[in-house]
C-alpha cells in the first residue's frame, strides 16, 4: 500500500458536485417536500445543517416525549431521506455534471494512478467513474459499500438507493430516542456496527 486516503464531502464539492445540504435545500427535490412542522423549521432556518436541526428536534422530543411528536419527526426524516435519495443520483449523471479538472481533488485522483493506495470514502459517489478515470482498486464505501449511486444509476437500480443512504444523528443523544420505535432508526450506527 502506498497511501491510505479518506474522502469526505469536501472532495466531491471540490470536484464541482452540488452535494452540500445547502444545494439540496435549494433543489426542487427539497422544495417539493410537504410543509410539515420540522420541514418548515428547516426551511425557516438560514443555516443549512439539516441533521443539526433534526438533532435539536430529537432533544426537544426527549424533554416532552409523545407518540404524535415522535411520528412527526419520523415523517420528516422519511421525506428528507426519500428526497435526498432522489436528488443525489442526479449529481452523478455524466451528461449533467461538469467536473472541475483544475481542482485539488481531481489532481489527487490523477496523481494516484498507478499507485497501490487504499481509498475510504464517506461519500455516495465514485470519483473515478465521475471523472471517467480507470481505477482497478475499488474504494471502500463507508456508508454505501454495495451500491454506489453512480453504479446504481448506470444499472437502473436507483429505486433501491434510499435504503442505503445514511441520514440522521450520532448516538450522543438522550437514551429515550434510542428506545423509541418511531425514532431509533434515525440514529447513525457506528462504523464498527456496520460490519
Amino acid at each position: 500500500m502506498d497511501n491510505m486516503i479518506v474522502l469526505g464531502n469536501g472532495f466531491d464539492i471540490d470536484l464541482g458536485l452540488k452535494t452540500t445540504f445547502k444545494a439540496f435545500r435549494e433543489s426542487f427535490e427539497f422544495r417539493s417536500i410537504a410543509d410539515i412542522p420540522l420541514i418548515k423549521k428547516i426551511r425557516d432556518n438560514q443555516w443549512n445543517d439539516i441533521e443539526g436541526k433534526l438533532r435539536e428536534e430529537l432533544i426537544e422530543y426527549s424533554k416532552n416525549p409523545s407518540e404524535k411528536f415522535a411520528q412527526s419527526i419520523n415523517d420528516a426524516w422519511l421525506m428528507i431521506t426519500r428526497h435526498w435519495g432522489i436528488y443525489l443520483p442526479e449529481l452523478t449523471d455524466l451528461d449533467k455534471i461538469e467536473i472541475t479538472k483544475n481542482s485539488c481533488a481531481y489532481n489527487l485522483l490523477i496523481a494516484d494512478q498507478g499507485h497501490e493506495s487504499i481509498w475510504y470514502t464517506f461519500n455516495y459517489t465514485n470519483p473515478w467513474y465521475l471523472c471517467q478515470l480507470s481505477k482497478e482498486t475499488k474504494p471502500v464505501f463507508i456508508h454505501n459499500e454495495t451500491v454506489p449511486l453512480d453504479w446504481a444509476k448506470h444499472h437502473r437500480l436507483c429505486h433501491i438507493i434510499p435504503m442505503n443512504l445514511i441520514f440522521g444523528v450520532d448516538s450522543m443523544i438522550p437514551s429515550c430516542i434510542a428506545q423509541s420505535e418511531h425514532l431509533s432508526h434515525i440514529i447513525k450506527r457506528e462504523f464498527d456496527e456496520l460490519e
